[in-house]
C-alpha cells in the first residue's frame, strides 16, 4: 500500500524527503517522523553514521566501571566525544543508543495504524 503523494526513486528516498511526502496525508505518520529526527538520539546517530561513512574517526573502547557503595555496574562500548558539522556529541555507551528503537517503533504503529484505517 502507498501513501506518499508521489514515487520516490529508490535512490532518492530519504526520511526527509518521506516526510515531506506525508505532509496533508498522514499527519500522525509525519509528526511522529518528524519527533523522531527532531530526537538527540536520531541526530547522534546520524552524525555518528556521517563521520565514520567519511573519516572513521569516531574512537571507542571496551568500558568497565563498578562502584560498590552506590551499586552502580557499567560496561559496554564506549564511544568518545565527537564533534560533526559544528555540533558536538557526548560521550555514549552502545546500549544508549537503542533508545532510538522506540522513536522508530512509534513511527511504526503510526504507520500500521494509517494503513489499517486505509483499508
Amino acid at each position: 500500500m502507498v501513501i506518499l503523494s508521489s514515487t520516490l526513486p529508490r535512490s532518492k528516498v530519504t526520511i526527509y524527503k518521506v516526510s515531506k511526502q506525508l505532509k496533508g496525508i498522514a499527519p500522525d505518520l509525519e509528526n511522529a517522523i518528524g519527533e523522531w529526527i527532531d530526537s538527540d538520539e536520531f541526530g547522534y546517530v546520524r552524525s555518528f553514521c556521517n563521520l565514520s561513512k567519511h573519516r572513521s574517526l569516531v574512537d571507542r573502547d571496551y568500558f568497565f566501571q563498578i562502584n560498590y557503595e552506590g551499586g552502580f555496574y557499567k560496561k559496554g562500548i564506549r564511544f568518545y566525544p565527537f564533534e560533526y558539522e559544528n555540533k558536538s556529541h557526548s560521550e555514549k555507551m552502545m546500549d544508549e543508543l537503542f533508545t532510538i528503537k522506540d522513536k522508530f517503533l512509534s513511527i511504526y504503529y503510526a504507520a500500521i495504524e494509517k494503513m489499517e484505517k486505509l483499508i
